[in-house]
Parts: structure tokens; sequence; C-alpha cells
């Protein structure tokens, strides 16, 4: 190809990017949009805060659909990560991806039910660094190909001279709108979320959030699937029906067998 028609090309991508802006699909604001394959996943495990995070390094991850393959590199994720990742989403959702998107830190932590404290900035802003140091690589059928991306291309939370910004500053990488293409995402209850407080029912709200119909799973591949770190069958059948009960109490599910 010559550099004329190659610059030509190029104009022509550039006049497609500035009319038709990458940008996430608009849900309501009574609700959390995440990408189908990753809440299928154990990429926001369910292991709790007593235990240690691990590094991951292009690991697999577990996921509930055949057609998707997903690795990941950085610090491991749970589902206090994915509280933060959806709220931001769902605070990027007006403006083109990867502009900046400013939040208030106090509003940000109502959003989250989290106390505004100095204890709960210091975990907003930690949660920032960890999905800041990470590649996710999503490879299924839906998508026809491989895409790499980070959680947030990047974050500012201070001035130059050390001073707390009234407004953090942040950015979500344009390719991750591919992730929600026009249909392929889940608009989560945010007020059903919030009130839940078990991170292996965290995960099984946004699992059946994201089927139209109940969905039968095997209780092997749901352990499998949420990234327990339990390994006895019997332990978490447990721990699943404590799950579901709760489920029960804010009212996403009527009963289970």
């Amino acid at each position: 190809m010559s550099d004329p028609v190659r610059k030509l090309n190029q104009l022509q991508q550039r006049a497609t990017q500035i009319d038709n802006p990458l940008q996430l699909p608009l849900w309501h604001e009574e609700k959390r949009g995440v990408p189908n394959e990753v809440v299928r996943s154990a990429l926001f495990n369910v292991r709790n805060r007593c235990v240690a995070r691990r590094e991951f390094k292009d690991e697999v991850i577990a996921v509930l659909s055949g057609d998707i393959c997903i690795t990941y590199s950085g610090t491991e994720l749970r589902q206090d990560d994915m509280d933060v990742w959806m709220q931001l989403l769902h605070e990027a959702r007006r403006q083109p991806l990867g502009q900046c998107v400013e939040i208030k830190p106090y509003e940000f932590l109502k959003d989250l039910r989290w106390s505004p404290t100095g204890y709960y900035y210091k975990k907003l802003r930690e949660h920032l660094k960890r999905m800041k140091f990470t590649m996710l690589v999503v490879n299924s059928a839906r998508l026809g190909r491989e895409i790499g991306v980070s959680m947030i291309r990047k974050y500012e939370c201070e001035g130059r001279d050390g001073e707390k910004l009234e407004r953090w500053r942040i950015w979500i990488e344009p390719e991750v709108k591919a992730l929600f293409g026009d249909v392929y995402y889940t608009r989560i209850d945010w007020q059903q979320r919030v009130k839940i407080k078990g991170n292996l029912a965290k995960h099984l709200h946004g699992v059946y959030s994201s089927h139209a119909q109940p969905y039968p799973y095997k209780v092997a591949t749901i352990l499998e699937g949420c990234g327990s770190d339990m390994r006895e069958l019997r332990n978490f059948r447990v721990s699943l029906r404590e799950a579901l009960e709760e489920l029960q109490r804010v009212g996403f599910i009527e009963h289970f067998q």
C-alpha cells in the first residue's frame, strides 16, 4: 500500500472515531453494567479479605461458558474490586471512553455504601492502583478475536504538589467497549447488590442476573467458576446454601433447590 493511500485510510479512521466515539451503553441509574464474559467468570473471585491476595501472570481464569477464554495478569481481584469497577463504568457511560472521568470520592464512596472515612478513601485508592496494573485478555466466539485491556488506563488522586484533589480523575480504556458490544452485558440491580454482604452471594447475583431465565448449574461447576479456595464439595455446599438464602433475603430469588 502506497504512503498516500495509507495516510488517507488513517485520516478516514480518525474521522470515523470522531463521528462515532466509543461509548458504553446508557443503562438506567439504578443499574450497573458489566460484560457477560466477566460476570460469568472467576476474574473477581469470592475469597475473603483475611486471605492474602496472590499475583497472577497470564493465568487462565475459570469461566462458566465453554466458548470463552480469559487470562489475567496482575494482583488478584475480588468482589469489592468488582463493585469499584462497575461504579467507575457507571460514571464513565455518559461520555466517550478514553476521556477523563471525574469523580467526587465522597459521593463515590456513598454510592458504594462505604463510609466516607480515611480508611475507605485509602481503600478506594488501593483498588484503583490494583486495577491500573492489570492485563485482561478475552477471547470468545462472540468477539471473534482476542482483546487485551487494562481494567483502567490511569488515575489521578493528587496534584503535582501532593495536594489532595477534590475530584479524582480516571481514564477507562476505549477497548472496554468491545467487551460490552451492544447487548452482551448484564445490568446488575445496584440496590440489591449493595445490600449483599457475602462474596459468594454477590458472585451468584451477577451470574444469575446474566441469564434471562434461571439456569441450572452443578455445585461443582459453581465452585470452580467462583474462584473459591475451598476444596471439599460438602463444605462448599454449606456456603452455597447460605449465599442463596442471602439472595432470598434481598428479594433476588424466590426459592432454590
